[in-house]
């Protein structure tokens, strides 16, 4: 039975973009991405910088030795870019805020300012025992520390009818007794658009029970609410929950032998919430589960024809090809572990071909014929576990500080260079509910992670891997020789060198832009 931690995922890797100064705006080369950043404004009250979503800034950090005149972005339609402000003043400041404007472009074409969102920056406690940047609350005035950095994290997301080109607009920095510190961005849009709906498979664990708790969600009508904005955020981050589904739950009756099952309120989600994503959990298909009666004796021949009817059911609603059956089971499994999923899965086989089994370990030969996917920790790829129609995903376990934040976004590239088909994430460390003071209920979704915003980036980083690599085939089908295939092929080549280096994705991710809009 899968294991319902919480949800969470990854990503973060080290670059830096270009800023601007207060008052007079001073000329710059950008920083290289070794940097911390870029200074964007200083003076007798201290400095403000410019720092990539990939650099963990720590209240002692050191402040960027480079300046820049402008934050440069450059994002396709569709896609979320952040970036960081640093704040270290001489002085403490009280009251800090971070106000954003309209971003300008071709034509009068915009970004409104409510497409650029602004987050405190917290810390949490990792095993090391160290204070990592981590949660993103919603942002709220804050005073700065004298001496100290106080990072505020920026994203700008760019509508999908967005006119491409490059915009132009700024963000105010305020704080009381400090004159406005206004700071330039220029985002450059990319011509094309990545999808809404994730072109790599993922499944994250999410315990909706658990957060129900937190948010004092006590009614159903509170819990589905909950639910959908947990879901709006995993579908905003480009990660699937397991159970998108949760309280909306398949009624089973039992008439004698018979059994009935009642779909209406699981339908309600099967047309609202499961179209968001690429990939989910059969609900009740674990070793076990039933969905709400008792199966007794006649367990086997029940638990058969629940899972076939569902099974058809889903795909009556053209969902079926997204499920899969997640067994959650370790690498040193028990003889009577092993038994309970070879038991499951000869069900699964017996009810309906159509049910994937998943389980998160390496390929094992015992186990061979009862398995569709295996998803050992990530970065194991077992060559036989590709045989006789055999995929693999990865596993992950995210903890703060386990784990680079250049290895948290390169994760997806790795994915693409192994040829991995999906990310399996068993852990809760990627976000947390949102404040809850007393017992109201808390409509409102999870505080996501710096470590989730990188997943995020990674995670759109692979649709550019993905757009290019089916223009290329496309354009080789057409026997097309053009300059822009080399230029795509050379494009593809050094990605799957980025995948591993680490260093330089940005670099790599706009050598990819580039050979996409020129591939026709």
């Amino acid at each position: 039975m899968y294991r319902k931690s919480a949800l969470i995922l990854f990503i973060i890797i080290l670059c830096a973009f270009a800023a601007t100064v207060q008052g007079t705006v001073q000329q710059s080369a950008p920083a290289s991405l070794q940097s911390p950043g870029a200074m964007l404004a200083s003076g007798a009250w201290g400095s403000l910088w410019n720092v990539s979503s990939m650099r963990s800034i720590m209240p002692d950090t050191k402040l960027a030795a480079s300046k820049a005149n402008a934050v440069r972005l450059s994002a396709a339609r569709n896609e979320f870019e952040p970036f960081q402000l640093v704040l270290r003043p001489l002085k403490q400041l009280k009251n800090v805020k971070v106000v954003p404007h309209v971003l300008s472009g071709p034509a009068g074409a915009n970004i409104g300012a409510w497409n650029i969102n602004v987050r405190n920056v917290g810390y949490v406690k990792t095993a090391a025992s160290t204070s990592n940047p981590d949660p993103l609350p919603d942002f709220k005035p804050f005073t700065a520390v004298a001496g100290a950095n106080s990072a505020m994290w920026v994203t700008v997301y760019v509508p999908d009818k967005t006119t491409p080109g490059d915009y132009r607009g700024t963000v105010d920095i305020m704080a009381d007794g400090l004159a406005k510190i206004t700071v330039p961005v220029v985002v450059h849009v990319w011509n094309f658009t990545l999808p809404s709906v994730s072109s790599l498979r993922t499944a994250f664990a999410c315990d909706f029970n658990e957060a129900a708790r937190q948010h004092n969600a006590s009614t159903l009508e509170e819990k589905r609410k909950l639910v959908e904005l947990y879901d709006l955020d995993f579908w905003r981050h480009r990660v699937a929950p397991m159970v998108p589904y949760a309280f909306h739950d398949i009624k089973a009756s039992l008439d004698g032998d018979r059994l009935s099952l009642d779909f209406s309120d699981f339908d309600v989600a099967v047309k609202k919430l499961l179209p968001l994503f690429n990939s989910f959990n059969l609900p009740s298909f674990g070793p076990g589960e039933t969905p709400g009666v008792s199966f007794g004796n006649d367990y086997e021949r029940l638990k058969t024809e629940y899972m076939r009817s569902v099974t058809e059911h889903l795909a009556d609603k053209g969902q079926i090809t997204k499920a899969y059956n997640y067994i959650d089971i370790a690498n040193d499994a028990t003889p009577e572990q092993l038994k309970a999923v070879k038991d499951i899965a000869d069900l699964c086989q017996r009810a309906d071909g159509r049910i994937k089994v998943l389980l998160p370990i390496p390929y094992d030969k015992q186990l061979s014929g009862y398995v569709d996917i295996w998803a050992p920790a990530a970065g194991q790829y077992p060559a036989n576990t590709t045989q006789a129609g055999q995929v693999t995903w990865w596993s992950m376990v995210s903890d703060p500080g386990t784990i680079s934040l250049p290895g948290y976004r390169s994760i997806p590239w790795l994915v693409w260079d192994s040829g991995v088909r999906g990310i399996v994430c068993k852990s809760q460390m990627l976000y947390s509910p949102a404040t809850v003071s007393g017992g109201k209920f808390v409509a409102a979704g999870p505080v996501p992670s710096i470590r989730l915003e990188m997943i995020r980036e990674g995670m759109e980083d692979y649709e550019y891997l993905r757009l290019l690599k089916d223009k290329l085939d496309k354009a080789k089908s057409a026997k097309s020789a053009s300059p822009a295939v080399a230029k795509a092929e050379e494009a593809l080549v050094i990605a799957n060198r980025c995948a591993r280096d680490r260093v330089h994705l940005d670099e790599c991710r706009a050598k990819l832009a580039a050979a996409i809009e020129t591939l026709k």
